[in-house]
This record gives C-alpha cells, structure tokens and sequence, in this order.
C-alpha cells in the first residue's frame, strides 16, 4: 500500500509469511498520536484533581483497501492470503512502513480486530473489491528502525571508546568489564532495550545511571556462551544461546520489568549514561551489548 510516500506492509508472525499487499490503499488512519490514558488522584472535598501519569491503550489503525484482480480465482487468493497473515492462532502480526526517505517503522503486536467485508465485483476484465480492515496494536509506539542503507555489525572488543560509535559496543579494561557509556535515543518514549551478555563474564550487569534501572546475573557464563536479556513489556525473558531459561539468575535488585534508556527530550545532558560492568573475562572473547529501536508516538 503507498499512501503519500509511504509503503505499508503486513509481516506474519513467526515470519510464516510476508506480503506486501498489492491493493490501492483508498484510506489508513490510526497512526497520529498514541492514545494514552490519564491517571490522576482527587481528594474529597476538594475540587480538582493532580496528575499522576499516563498508561499507553491500544492502538487501532484502520485500513481502507481497493483490491484488484484479473480472476475471480486471484481475488480469493488476495483474500486468502491477507486472512493468513493476520490469522490469530499465528500470534500477533507487525505491520511495517517504509519511506521514501529510506526511514523505516514497525508496529508491532498487532490483531485482526474488525472488518474484511465485502463482495468481489463482477466486471470484466478487472475484478476489483472494496474492504475496511480495523487492526489494533496493544503496543502502540512506532519503532524506528535504521535506514535500509545501514547494516548491522557484529559487536567488537576496545580497551576505550571513541566516537562517532555505533551500537552494539563492547568494552575491555584489564580483567574485567567496567565502563560508562553515553547512549542517546532521538525517538520522543521511552525504549526498551536488549542486552547481550558474551562470557566468559562473571557477575555481569548494565546499569542505567541517568534514569535508574539496573539489570545483572548471579552467574558466570561460559566461554562462547552468549545470555540474552530482552526487557520489551510483556515480553521480559533472559536465555542462553543453549535455549537455557537463566530468569531465576536475576539479582534481587534487577528491574527486569521496568528497565529502560529515556529518549533525549527527558534527559537534561541529551543521553542516559550507561554502566557495563563484569568480572573474569577473556580479551577478545567477552563483551556487552545494547539493541534498541528509536520509539515515536506518532509518525
């Protein structure tokens, strides 16, 4: 779907299939601002209320399809296929938009929620069908992801940094794992970032100084064993490339479910600082790392 620029495209999950749709899009909408839910407190008797903070709602995007076709046997087939990917026994499905910018942006957790009406037309040669579809994304901040220009490398050991850097880093001092790094998001919400663990490193933790946070293990991982940290709500698990569930190695003070990197709007040196620290690792072999995607409230 190309609407003003922008290609819109629907990826199952699982990857069990990808479609870009071949249809006009007559209509999207749901892509402004989240929606966000105001959470308050008011005394009795008195009048008025105080602010106590927001809770992001669904989001729901409806799309306005123009579908074409030479056959009635395509359109089903265009219909088929669309069903497959937003089928709910597949899990949530992420739809995708690209720019002619070469920026790009999921959102992600998205249901079928509504729609897919409509009759198949009986003109000929062109079979064509007008449908609305209503999906609701219950994460429902845009990822930024790098410009398609941009590739992605694997991290490499330095005994200091030097910039300009690119992520993922990871860092060497002496025998263990001890640095302060500036990590800037330009997206306007908080964001929530994987963390990668290479051992041999004891006692690893990534600690976020600017906002609070902290994340560690009670555990030595071994050598050419990597321990993966994911802290994306709803989602917060912590697995070795063995497939091992490590959760129950989490210290006492980890913020597993709140740990975040403020965008640089709420931090007043425009970056979080950032500590990487481990014990009893092995030069060229250990190291640290962050993902994260940008997050916007609106495109």
């Amino acid at each position: 779907m190309n609407i003003d620029g922008r290609i819109f495209a629907i990826v199952s999950a699982y990857d069990r299939m990808t479609l870009q749709l071949p249809t006009l899009a007559v209509n999207i909408a749901g892509f402004g601002e989240a929606p966000l839910q105001q959470i308050s407190t008011r005394t009795p008797l008195r009048d008025g209320g105080i602010f106590l903070a927001v809770q992001t709602q669904p989001r729901e995007v409806v799309f306005t399809l123009h579908m074409r076709a030479t056959t009635r046997a395509e359109m089903w087939e265009l219909r088929r296929r669309l069903s497959n990917l937003m089928n709910p026994l597949f899990g949530a499905f992420t739809v995708k938009i690209y720019g002619d910018d070469h920026s790009q942006y999921e959102l992600r957790q998205c249901h079928f929620q509504d729609g897919f009406a409509g009759g198949i037309g009986l003109s000929w040669p062109l079979l064509k069908q007008d449908m609305t579809v209503t999906v609701l994304s219950y994460d429902p901040m845009l990822y930024q992801l790098p410009s398609l220009e941009q590739t992605s490398t694997a991290p490499t050991l330095t005994q200091e940094l030097v910039f300009p850097a690119d992520f993922p880093i990871a860092f060497f001092t002496g025998y263990g794992i001890n640095q302060v790094v500036p990590v800037v998001t330009t997206g306007n919400w908080y964001t929530y970032p994987t963390i990668v663990f290479t051992g041999p490193v004891a006692d690893p933790y990534v600690e976020n100084l600017t906002i609070g946070g902290k994340i560690g293990l009670n555990y030595t991982i071994p050598n050419g064993i990597t321990v993966t940290v994911t802290t994306e709500p709803e989602n917060c698990t912590v697995v070795d490339s063995l497939g091992n569930n490590l959760f129950g190695y989490l210290t006492e003070d980890s913020d597993i479910s709140t740990f975040k990197i403020a965008p640089e709007v709420l931090c007043d040196v425009d970056h979080n600082d950032i500590a990487l620290v481990g014990q009893d690792v092995t030069l060229g072999v250990s190291g640290m790392a962050l993902y994260w995607s940008n997050r916007w409230v609106t495109l």
